[in-house]
């Protein structure tokens, strides 16, 4: 009687771990493919914007600065 117990625990873990992993991979590759469709439709000046992270004093200045330097990070 325990070892079916074990057995039936055992399946339904690595039933839960395959589904999962599955559903990560799959949820992965939406994602990969949604951000590739982003890069693609970005200007060179946007991209090379992305690269930094720039402290700013104040909103506007940040606001400005986003806009001129595509500021990202």
């Amino acid at each position: 009687m325990r070892s079916k117990f074990w057995v039936g625990v055992a399946l339904t873990v690595a039933v839960t771990a395959t589904f999962g992993a599955w559903h990560t991979a799959q949820a992965s590759g939406k994602q990969d493919q949604a951000i590739a469709r982003q890069v693609k439709r970005m200007s060179l000046d946007e991209k090379i914007g992305q690269l930094f992270i720039s402290p700013v004093p104040d909103e506007q200045t940040a606001i400005q600065d986003e806009q001129t330097y595509h500021l990202g990070g």
